[in-house]
């Protein structure tokens, strides 16, 4: 899982879009971050224990500080998709993917629609983007750092 989510990490680190909002807005620690998000994959996937913390609050906070769009969640998307279909295939691979999906869906709703809905219903100046839709990530310019394949027990490699 490691090999993973750190090649995704680079991904998004490297993108113009999201590298702000990990960096500048959230002041993400990678030593700290990436055995977090390690831990939440392993949970989600292979439900295996040790994640135990509340992934919506802490994207509340960064939507908070600086307001996120659905452009982001589909790059996120992209990022993510790209990275596991060039390491990994197999069923368990799929399972991320569709995973990753509805995830990515998921945290759009709450963070665009749901939660600025209930903030104004109770009073609250809702904090966040417009809700059109922002355009989907230019794929030409989201690029492999690595090409080498890794393996996961329990993950056919891709050969390539």
């Amino acid at each position: 899982m490691s090999e993973l989510v750190r090649a995704f990490y680079a991904r998004l680190l490297d993108d113009p879009l999201m590298a702000p909002v990990f960096v500048d807005v959230a002041g993400v620690d990678l030593s700290h971050h990436l055995p977090r998000i390690e831990a939440f994959w392993r949970r989600m996937l292979f439900r295996e224990p040790g994640y135990r913390r509340h992934m919506i609050a802490h994207h509340e906070r960064v939507q908070d500080l600086q307001p996120l769009t659905r452009a982001h969640f589909q790059r996120w998307q992209a990022h993510f998709l790209f990275t596991l279909d060039e390491r990994f295939h197999g069923p368990e691979a799929e399972r991320a993917a569709r995973l990753a999906r509805r995830i990515a869906a998921h945290m759009a709703h709450w963070l665009l629609e749901e939660r600025p809905r209930r903030l104004a219903a109770a009073g609250a100046e809702a904090v966040g983007p417009s809700l059109d839709a922002a355009p989907g990530p230019d794929s030409s310019r989201i690029r492999a750092r690595s090409r080498e394949s890794v393996s996961y027990p329990g993950w056919p490699v891709r050969s390539r």
